[in-house]
């Protein structure tokens, strides 16, 4: 098996189990106004966030299909506004990323400057009303987990705003968001009949998760495999991997500890936009993985909706954005949940759980 055969084998593993009619048995449950409003419905009994979604003023929009989500706390104060530009069109940015376009802080008359966002994502390449595929309502949730971390953040200064935290933690709020979709109580909230407002049939559901689990020990592999990377191309010794060539440190790296064979003079480094965006840090998604895993066994696992949950996590995970360091906003949390969530190691921390959840 080479390493361009693995793409290959893995689909038609999933089509041999089913997988091939996936997106077509998932039809008329996933389309994106449903699946806003079950998310919506999500946010406001969890945390008393009231979403409304509509679309963008002509004034406001940049392009056609943008939406305005505008939020509100249940005592009617706006905490924020994103903007949703969500389907494809010739041109635009293929991936999803969430950008501020006016970050929250503390005014000088004590009033707090409410944020603004978009979230751009490049879903739906057909015709017709924009239906996401079970990875694109993944991806769409983990960004509005973003999305949230910043809305309900409270903090003074703007750089210290929401997702403006150590890299150790920015992904754990938007890795918690995905267990939404992992979890049936809230998918089915989210994934609907668009006619009949029936939720997806609890079968599918599990279709959908064992299809998801697949191949689960390969995707934590080749995270593990770019964290390890990624540190040889900018830990102390960065300047060997420089001299030697990004493509041989890769070769370097990877072979002993991959169960796939490597071949030399590819450059699979060039795909991997987040070694300039999270240079040093991407690990975190491990980070993020293991610690969500944690929160939502401890927090959310009984009951995703519950009110009394969804207070702790917005007082201790997300308000505080950058303002606390990671230990402090984790032993906060842990020590009202009364679990233990990060140990320290060396000068540093760990995740304490080795949980890996496919989600």
């Amino acid at each position: 098996v080479k390493p361009w055969d693995v793409d290959y084998l893995m689909t038609q593993a999933r089509n041999a189990a089913g997988g091939a009619g996936m997106n077509r048995l998932l039809r008329g449950y996933t389309h994106l106004p449903v699946v806003l409003k079950g998310f919506a419905k999500i946010m406001e009994q969890l945390f008393g966030l009231a979403l409304t979604i509509s679309p963008a003023p002509s004034t406001e929009a940049w392009a056609p299909g943008v939406l305005k989500c505008e939020a509100a706390l249940s005592d009617g104060s706006s905490v924020g506004t994103v903007f949703l530009d969500l389907c494809s069109r010739p041109g635009k940015f293929p991936g999803a990323v969430t950008f501020p376009i006016r970050c929250g802080r503390q005014l000088s008359n004590g009033e707090y400057q409410a944020p603004i966002m978009a979230l751009l994502a490049d879903f739906g390449h057909g015709h017709g009303p924009l239906q996401l595929t079970m990875r694109e309502l993944r991806t769409l949730v983990h960004e509005l987990g973003h999305c949230c971390h910043n809305l309900l953040s409270r903090t003074k200064y703007q750089h210290l705003w929401g997702t403006r935290c150590a890299q150790d933690m920015v992904e754990v709020p938007s890795h918690l968001w995905e267990h939404f979709v992992a979890d049936p109580r809230t998918l089915r909230l989210m994934a609907r009949h668009h006619q009949t407002d029936d939720p997806l049939p609890l079968d599918l559901c599990n279709k959908v998760f064992s299809y998801r689990k697949m191949f689960s020990g390969l995707e934590l592999q080749q995270q593990v495999l770019l964290s390890l990377v990624d540190q040889a191309y900018h830990g102390p010794r960065a300047s060997e991997a420089v001299q030697q060539g990004t493509g041989l440190a890769w070769e370097r790296v990877v072979e002993p500890h991959t169960s796939l064979p490597t071949v030399s003079g590819l450059r699979p480094e060039v795909r991997v936009g987040h070694f300039t965006i999270y240079g040093g840090g991407y690990y975190s998604y491990l980070y993020a993985r293991c610690l969500s895993s944690a929160i939502w066994t401890d927090l959310l696992a009984q009951d995703p909706l519950d009110k009394g949950a969804g207070d702790l996590i917005q007082r201790h995970l997300l308000s505080p954005g950058g303002s606390q360091a990671p230990w402090d906003v984790l032993n906060a949390l842990s020590s009202k949940s009364r679990s233990c969530y990060i140990k320290a190691y060396g000068s540093g921390w760990l995740p304490a759980t080795s949980g890996f959840p496919f989600a």
